[in-house]
């Protein structure tokens, strides 16, 4: 239980850099800061839930689910940009 927490938290972190990184390239482009507080925990949660899973299937490597939550969302995010487009 202890391990899936740790996965979790680790998802959250890389979710937490994607998100950093996000802000701070939007403030170099547009010189303003503006963010949705729901979408930001929304993203959160779902890093800390994709580090956790995929912890369960592969591996218990923190490092990797460190990078699972930033990827993963960012997969994921693009894909609903995708598909509002159409």
């Amino acid at each position: 239980m202890a391990e899936l927490f740790l996965a979790a938290v680790f998802g959250l972190i890389g979710g937490l850099i994607r998100a950093v990184v996000g802000l701070l390239k939007k403030y170099r482009i547009d010189n303003k800061v503006n963010f949705k507080f729901f979408y930001l925990i929304i993203t959160l949660v779902l890093s800390a839930l994709i580090g956790m899973f995929i912890s369960l299937a592969f591996s218990s490597n923190y490092i990797i689910n460190l990078l699972v939550g930033y990827a993963g969302i960012d997969f994921l995010d693009n894909l609903v940009k995708i598909i509002k487009k159409k």
